[in-house]
C-alpha cells in the first residue's frame, strides 16, 4: 500500500493507492478526527468499474443519499442511509421497489451490547 499525502493551501488529503482502486480521504471541516470527505475509484474481479463520494459537510442543498448502478439494459439506484424507493429502470419503463424500514433494526445490535457489557 502506498500512500501519498497532497498538501494544499485549502486542504490536506490522503491518497491511498492499490492495484484495484484509489480512495481521497479529506478532513474538510474538522470538526472530528475522521475524514468527513471520501471518493473512490475501483474495479471489482468481473472487470465492473465504479466510483463512489462521500460528503458529510457538504451544503444541505448537495444532500443526496444514491448509489446508482448502470448497466447495458437499465440502471438500478437505491440509498443507504434511509428507506427511499428502489429505482430500476429499463426499457420497459420506471419500476419502484418499496421496502418497509424494518422496525426496531437497531435491536439486536443493542441487546448484543447490554448483554456483553453485563457479563
Amino acid at each position: 500500500m502506498i500512500w501519498h499525502l497532497i498538501n494544499s493551501i485549502y486542504y490536506k488529503a490522503y491518497l491511498v493507492l492499490l492495484s484495484e482502486h484509489t480512495v481521497i480521504q479529506q478532513n474538510r471541516e474538522h470538526l472530528y478526527p475522521a475524514e468527513d470527505t471520501i471518493s473512490a475509484a475501483f474495479i471489482f474481479d468481473s472487470g465492473i468499474s465504479g466510483s463512489a463520494s462521500w460528503c458529510f459537510v457538504g451544503h444541505e442543498s448537495a444532500k443526496e443519499d444514491r448509489i446508482i448502478v448502470i448497466g447495458d439494459r437499465g440502471t438500478l439506484s437505491f440509498s443507504v442511509f434511509n428507506y427511499d424507493p428502489i429505482r430500476l429502470v429499463t426499457s420497459e419503463g420506471l419500476q419502484s421497489i418499496i421496502v418497509p424500514n424494518p422496525s426496531y433494526v437497531q435491536l439486536p445490535i443493542i441487546t448484543s451490547v447490554i448483554h456483553h457489557l453485563q457479563e
